[in-house]
């Protein structure tokens, strides 16, 4: 007991002090530095298990595990938009404890029902779907994609609810705390696959060790935030079914971009699949994983600041303009960082990344430098517009841009390749996203310091 008010009695003033010590103007890059660490983990991992599964599974089980992994992207709109509509509830001045345990219990069952029906669909449809036919392999061919693909689509039924637990700790300003887990989260992954595949496990073991290892720490990440904050434990009885709904509406908006999102920036290792085959896709799907890579990070980056952003919407224009300059100068910093990197050090990344197997396509090193640059752009420009009194517009812009990049990204890829497909989705953001964004968002300032 005195332990436990010693420690209520120091931890803020120990905390105030460690804080006190960074200069005010860095202040705000503590949550996205730590977000940064966590998806550079991520990376590495990535990095680490390339050249181990491309020499156990062969060329062609490589890139069916490259095209079912792609579908992690499926986490940004799998809760139909709750997250986002629990983001802005639990960061709001006026929610109270009791409000955000009633959002919080309806969102888990909520979900929860939803995608444990649509888990058992899924497997009463397994077995008459022919998978090989939709991953374009030729008959008779040793892989077996089905099995792989199942486990990936329960698993990611499964995460739908307990992915909730990072948008609750964004809410509440605890990003960095969900960083950690993200960076365990890593390790497991990284481990359980080099396992399997040493063991000669295929491909399905190999998509089962990925998959359960997000179970595993969503799970412990949930036991640890329930301990500390246990006001937001989900409970039946406070499972209210109009309020539900209610979020559901609000984050209707949320779910539709991040589908379009999805759409956007999340399909090219499929795209490529279905364009080139299997057996030709695995040379520029590396290139793509490591753009894909470089987006996480800066999209883990810049996410904790969408909280403050919300904050000061309201405020004075004054101190929008502020939080918009830290917030676009630390994307210029960590966008410009990863798109020069890459041109220098990319075709030797990946050489060292193979072991030497493969190399980075030819003439993919420029495209992806200037589409981490653009993308770096129109991330900030979503956070901006995650706002309550702006979602609605970004929808709009969303659902053109995502479906224009989609289509600009497959007639590339038919038309030019791997680079026709970079080239197509960077004009397409650029001309369909981030130029309509910034012109509406200087309107909405004039607007507001009216």
């Amino acid at each position: 007991m005195q332990q436990r008010w010693l420690r209520q009695r120091l931890e803020p003033s120990i905390r105030a002090r460690a804080t006190s010590l960074i200069p005010e103007r860095f202040r705000h890059m503590g949550a996205p530095l730590a977000n940064g660490a966590a998806r550079c983990l991520q990376i590495l991992g990535s990095i680490a298990v390339v050249p181990v599964l491309l020499r156990a599974l062969g060329r062609e089980e490589f890139a069916i595990w490259m095209a079912i992994t792609s579908l992690f992207v499926a986490t940004s709109f799998i809760d139909l938009g709750l997250g986002g509509a629990l983001v802005n509830r639990l960061s709001a001045a006026e929610e109270t404890r009791a409000d955000s345990g009633r959002a919080v219990s309806s969102s888990i069952f909520g979900l929860g029902l939803l995608w444990g029906l649509a888990a058992v669909s899924l497997l009463a449809l397994y077995p008459s779907v022919d998978w090989d036919r939709v991953f374009g392999l030729p008959p008779g061919t040793r892989a077996d994609p089905g099995p792989a693909a199942m486990v990936m689509l329960v698993a990611l039924c499964a995460i739908a609810p307990l992915g909730l637990a990072g948008r609750i700790r964004l809410g509440l300003g605890q990003s960095h705390v969900h960083s950690l887990w993200d960076a365990v989260t890593s390790v497991l992954t990284l481990t359980g696959m080099l396992l399997s595949a040493g063991l000669g496990g295929g491909v399905t073991m190999v998509v089962l060790a990925a998959a359960l290892a997000p179970l595993i720490t969503l799970a412990a990440n949930w036991a640890q935030l329930l301990r500390k904050q246990r006001w937001l434990t989900p409970r039946w009885r406070d499972a209210n079914w109009p309020e539900f709904a209610r979020l559901l509406h609000e984050g209707a908006s949320f779910f539709f971009i991040a589908l379009f999102g999805a759409a956007a920036f999340g399909c090219d290792s499929l795209i490529v699949v279905f364009t080139l085959g299997a057996k030709a896709a695995a040379e520029p799907m590396i290139a793509l994983r490591l753009a894909a890579a470089l987006q996480t990070l800066m999209a883990g980056m810049v996410l904790p600041y969408w909280p403050r952003l919300s904050r000061v919407a309201a405020g004075s224009a004054a101190e929008r303009r502020r939080a918009l300059r830290q917030t676009f100068g630390f994307i210029f910093l960590i966008s410009t960082t990863a798109a020069g990197g890459l041109l220098i050090f990319g075709p030797a990344v990946v050489r060292l990344w193979t072991g030497g197997a493969v190399g980075l396509a030819a003439g993919l090193a420029l495209p992806i430098a200037i589409w981490i640059l653009v993308f770096g752009v129109a991330q900030g420009l979503l956070m901006v517009f995650s706002v309550a009194h702006l979602v609605r517009t970004q929808l709009i812009v969303a659902a053109t841009s995502g479906i224009l990049i989609l289509l600009c990204k497959i007639g590339g890829a038919m038309l030019g390749g791997a680079p026709g497909l970079v080239w197509g989705g960077t004009l397409a953001l650029l001309s369909g996203a981030v130029a309509p964004l910034i012109v509406l968002l200087a309107r909405d300032l004039r607007r507001q310091e009216d």
